[in-house]
């Protein structure tokens, strides 16, 4: 049956039962149209609803809209929204993008307002959503075009870094460590002093390429999400650090569960091996690193907390951290080049994430990673 193209106007439904007219008529339109309560529980799903996100009204009836259609809103300003649908005019109207079933992302136009009983009070919530058809004009062609003409530039600076620039590098190193290992009784304090640091800033370097090499890479990576058991992830991350983590005695607490997530388990590992990293690094002299990892599903979201009982950061260097080669302390007194909460970051932009901070100077620091659940799935397992 073709669906009719009809304009629903929320004054079509008055309240949470509608007459079967009207709940015939929904089904043949060609808009969504979403009813909930007033704690967005999905009380009824229509055919277009159907079509265009791609669940079944069976599998969703009762759940969080959330849950079923993660949304992003324009601007970040849902509370802003659900405060003019609740406080003032009782309906809204605007553009944002939802996720369907297989987490492809759609622009959606959409009109939002309050259903009322006979006596004038709220008893739920429509929206009726319309799919926007983004083709692109000539300007977003330009743009493509240019991005990729950069992204073929940082390809060929990447193999020039890799191959031109380490080459020689390497040869520096091996002819250094040959010194010292055939010659190095042989030399007198200076020359020893300062063949120790030609070899030493070459393995300083060989790192700096690896990283700005894997910082270039993450760019033009296809995210590939699959089911991840945080708990293995981690385990493989300790004990990858497990040299670090013993030369210096740190600690690192789990907890008791951790949960599966789909996600992309190389760009994760990445986030969370350069947050422990660091926090071992960046200890206070007196003290033995200390870390605490906690992990809290939410209703679509994930958030993983890394507490730890090292340096403290500065409130004044809480957003510039994690520019590219951004460092607090001297080379001297701590390692790393400044790379690594800017791969943080970077990983994070490319999982639809965020990170947060909370520290104080002397006093440890806290970093908050905040991950989207893909279609709301997420399950615990036993560490």
């Amino acid at each position: 049956m073709m669906k009719t193209a009809v304009n629903v106007q929320p004054e079509m439904i008055n309240s949470m039962e509608a007459p079967s007219h009207q709940a015939d008529l929904l089904q043949h339109i060609a808009d969504a149209v979403i009813t909930t309560d007033l704690d967005f529980n999905i009380n009824s799903w229509n055919k277009a609803a159907e079509t265009i996100y791609g669940w079944p009204a069976l599998d969703v009836i009762g759940k969080r809209v959330g849950e079923v259609i993660p949304t992003v809103f324009p601007y970040n300003y849902q509370e802003t929204i659900i405060n003019h649908l609740f406080n003032n005019q009782g309906s809204w109207q605007g553009q944002i993008i939802q996720k369907q079933w297989n987490g492809r992302e759609i622009h959606i136009s959409t009109s939002v307002s309050l259903l009322k009983d006979s006596n004038g009070h709220s008893v739920g919530i429509i929206a009726i959503n319309r799919p926007i058809e983004r083709k692109p004009t000539a300007e977003i062609r330009t743009l493509t075009r240019e991005l990729d003409r950069l992204n073929k530039e940082i390809e060929a600076l990447s193999y020039s870094i890799s191959h031109d620039l380490r080459a020689p590098l390497r040869a520096i190193s091996g002819f250094a460590e040959i010194i010292v290992r055939r010659h190095w009784s042989d030399l007198n304090e200076e020359t020893q002093h300062f063949l120790s640091n030609i070899v030493e800033a070459s393995h300083h370097m060989d790192h700096l390429i690896n990283d700005l090499l894997t910082y270039a890479r993450l760019g033009r990576r296809v995210t590939q999400y699959r089911p991840v058991d945080l708990a293995d992830l981690l385990g493989h991350i300790i004990l990858t650090l497990s040299e670090q983590i013993e030369k210096t005695g740190a600690e690192i607490e789990l907890p008791d569960t951790l949960p599966t997530l789909q996600t992309d388990p190389f760009l994760l590992t990445q986030i969370l091996t350069n947050l422990i990293e660091n926090a071992i690094i960046y200890h206070q002299p007196n003290l033995k690193p200390h870390i605490t990892l906690t992990c809290q599903l939410e209703v679509d979201q994930v958030v993983v907390g890394i507490a730890d009982n090292g340096l403290g950061i500065p409130p004044e260097y809480h957003d510039k951290i994690f520019n590219i080669f951004q460092r607090l302390h001297h080379q001297d007194d701590y390692d790393g080049n400044g790379i690594g909460l800017c791969l943080v970051k970077k990983a994070l932009d490319l999982l639809s994430g965020h990170i947060s901070l909370e520290s104080i100077e002397g006093n440890g620091s806290i970093f908050w990673i905040i991950l989207p659940l893909v279609n709301g799935q997420g399950s615990h397992s036993n560490r």
